[in-house]
């Protein structure tokens, strides 16, 4: 590791308050840790608001969509080619502190996100033709503030969501990995589900957004470095809970870090999806 590599980590390391850990799982609000994934290289970010990149399947983009008046703020993200549909990304954010809701969410995107362009014709697709569905990750990520790092799948009515609005997005799924400082899923828990060896609480609020349903899964222990998840198994608890009919459309996948405030960086060294 060069000079300027380690003394980036130990910037990082001052970044985050110290914590009770245990392994690579720690319980959501303490303060993240390193985790033993790889790091790529240093790359060149891209620093411009909504600026997007592809690689492959994948594009990245550095989605600020609820910024509002802020001007003193600064967000970067870059996305890599792995070979072998995988790709690498990484994002830095440094938000003012705030008390009020998300700012910023610098993201992976799989599919197509409801009115833009998608990014494999693998999505969208119909529930009720899905098979599999895997989604898999090697992360380490460090922040001061209040945020989260979680999966954003988009359910809409239609193949062809060409709007962000209501409809033809129906749903808003979400599956938090990680959270942080006070940021706290909308709604109130209704429920507890253990799905691929994880225990979720899980919040769902009606009329959200633009009108449509929100439904989020937070891990009660929080895992860092690899993780694969079968996301079967999440639509079906949806289903047989009467929350989604089977019918809609899967229109994308997305993976990012909602930023209410603070400063930090994810590295994401691998990262691939599958749906058949």
């Amino acid at each position: 590791m060069g000079r300027t590599q380690i003394t980036k980590y130990i910037l990082l390391l001052l970044l985050t308050m110290q914590g009770c850990t245990v392994g690579n799982s720690r319980m959501p609000g303490a303060p993240s840790q390193p985790s033993t994934a790889a790091q790529p290289s240093d790359e060149a970010l891209d620093c411009a608001d909504h600026a997007v990149a592809q690689s492959g399947p994948f594009r990245v983009e550095n989605n600020t969509w609820g910024k509002g008046v802020f001007e003193s703020w600064s967000q970067c993200v870059n996305i890599r080619d792995r070979g072998v549909g995988r790709v690498s990304a990484h994002w830095t954010w440094n938000w003012p502190d705030t008390e009020g809701g998300v700012q910023a969410y610098p993201e992976v995107i799989f599919g197509q996100k409801p009115g833009k362009q998608t990014t494999t014709n693998t999505l969208p697709r119909n529930l009720g033709d899905i098979q599999t569905a895997t989604v898999s990750l090697d992360y380490a990520s460090y922040h001061t503030g209040a945020g989260n790092l979680s999966f954003d799948i988009w359910l809409a009515d239609t193949a062809k969501p060409t709007e962000f609005a209501v409809p033809p997005i129906t749903h808003e799924i979400m599956i938090w990995l990680d959270s942080y400082g006070d940021m706290k899923p909308s709604s109130h828990p209704v429920g507890r589900v253990s799905i691929n060896g994880f225990d979720y609480e899980i919040f769902v609020s009606e009329k959200i957004g633009k009108g449509w349903r929100y439904i989020a899964f937070q891990r009660t222990q929080v895992q860092t470095g690899s993780v694969r998840l079968d996301l079967v198994p999440f639509f079906s608890y949806l289903k047989s809970n009467k929350l989604i009919t089977g019918n809609e459309f899967v229109a994308s996948i997305e993976l990012g870090n909602e930023i209410i405030r603070g400063a930090g960086e994810t590295r994401i060294d691998s990262y691939s999806a599958s749906i058949r």
